[in-house]
């Protein structure tokens, strides 16, 4: 019996083991796809701004050269590879001109999201529609767009580029968590823009993620899934400099599935152990090299997800509230001097003091997108490098 007691003791802690390296799976999926998904929103959002630049620097008449700006706009959007349709709207809602076609259709576009919130909302920066249905074509799209102002910052309508879904539920394909598995892009409002678990697409998305934004700030989470109502172990990641947020998911019935499988095999055992000890025995040392199988192939695929992360082409690092550095994903063994600490405080310099590194913590601290930033480093031989 006290060997019985033992072998259930060991394994409970295996489970827990599994739940643990289940979440670190998860998790590092999540970040991966939050990685792509960026890449793909910060193409969208370089073809706006350059729009943008054009109408502020008069290289195009937005009012009257309406088939040079036509032209600009075609070839702006045949150059991202991402973009469907590339428009202007003026500050009434009317549509002026589109890469669509020349003449631009008549369309009247105030009530859209991607007009009224630019609109009404000069901080929000790049706006990021829910899913909704094109009235020129029928087909579901999502519409990216940014705010155009006159020389007194006053609205001078909008920018906006369309998008087909199936851009971004490319990314979402390319990932395999296994049977059972999920993976979701959300809104910060909780909007549903795409599911591997659905297909189907509605306008009716609202709510479907509001739960799961209460999860934002952990690294794991246990919780029944809003889309399909599967129980599964989530980790939510923020696509940065975006409204986005990746949610990847595994089934917690398939992922505990030789787990419990033991469990009701160690209760058959303590009904008939005086007469079955050596045969049921067997037959829990086999379940356990079972389970040890499947923890080694979740073992693998965390480290297929972390190679496939430290192997892409950008740096990118995580800070806490206070900006210090926590996890940077080019370190790898002993701790660098700089993790915990700011930018600026591993460089020595007082931002309170130094202008260039007093305006990034204000941007930082109000949690707005900087571009370009650039300072000095000094290095071993006493020179210093350029570091951005």
């Amino acid at each position: 019996m006290l060997g019985l007691g033992a072998l259930g003791l060991h394994s409970w802690f295996k489970g827990q083991e599994l739940r643990e390296r289940t979440s670190q799976s998860v998790q590092g999926m999540a970040h991966v796809i939050a990685a792509q998904t960026a890449r793909t929103v910060q193409t969208i959002d370089m073809t706006l701004q350059s729009v943008l630049d054009a109408l502020r620097y008069d290289l195009v008449d937005g009012q009257n050269d309406s088939l040079q700006i036509y032209n600009s706009l075609k070839a702006k959007q045949e150059r991202s590879g991402t973009i469907r349709n590339l428009y202007l709207i003026d500050e009434n809602g009317i549509l002026l001109n589109e890469s669509a076609g020349y003449p631009p259709a008549n369309l009247l576009l105030n009530d859209r999201p991607y007009f009224t919130v630019p609109r009404f909302y000069p901080e929000m920066g790049l706006f990021i529609s829910p899913p909704m249905l094109s009235r020129v074509t029928n087909d579901w799209i999502i519409v990216a767009s940014r705010r155009i102002e006159k020389p007194n910052g006053a609205f001078d309508g909008v920018v906006a580029a369309s998008t087909d879904l199936s851009q971004l539920r490319s990314v979402l394909d390319s990932a395999n968590l296994g049977e059972g598995s999920e993976i979701a892009l959300f809104l910060s409002n909780g909007n549903l823009l795409l599911s591997s678990s659905r297909h189907e697409n509605s306008a009716d998305t609202a709510s479907l993620g509001a739960d799961m934004m209460a999860h934002a700030n952990q690294a794991g989470f246990t919780a029944e899934s809003p889309i399909d109502g599967v129980r599964r172990v989530y980790a939510l990641h923020r696509v940065p400099d975006t409204q986005l947020y990746v949610l990847a998911g595994i089934s917690e019935e398939i992922m505990l599935a030789s787990w419990r499988r033991e469990w009701m095999m160690l209760a058959g055992i303590s009904a008939l152990i005086a007469a079955a000890i050596g045969l049921f025995g067997g037959l829990a040392l086999r379940d356990i090299r079972r389970r040890e199988t499947l923890l080694g192939a979740l073992g693998e695929s965390e480290q297929l997800f972390r190679d496939f992360a430290e192997a892409a082409c950008d740096r990118f690092w995580q800070t806490d509230a206070q900006h210090r550095m926590i996890w940077h994903s080019r370190v790898r063994g002993a701790t660098p001097s700089y993790i915990g600490k700011t930018r600026w405080g591993n460089l020595g310099i007082d931002p309170e003091q130094d202008p260039h590194w007093f305006k990034l913590k204000a941007d930082m601290d109000a949690h707005r997108t900087f571009r370009e930033f650039r300072h000095a480093r000094p290095k071993e031989d006493g020179a210093c490098a350029i570091a951005s």
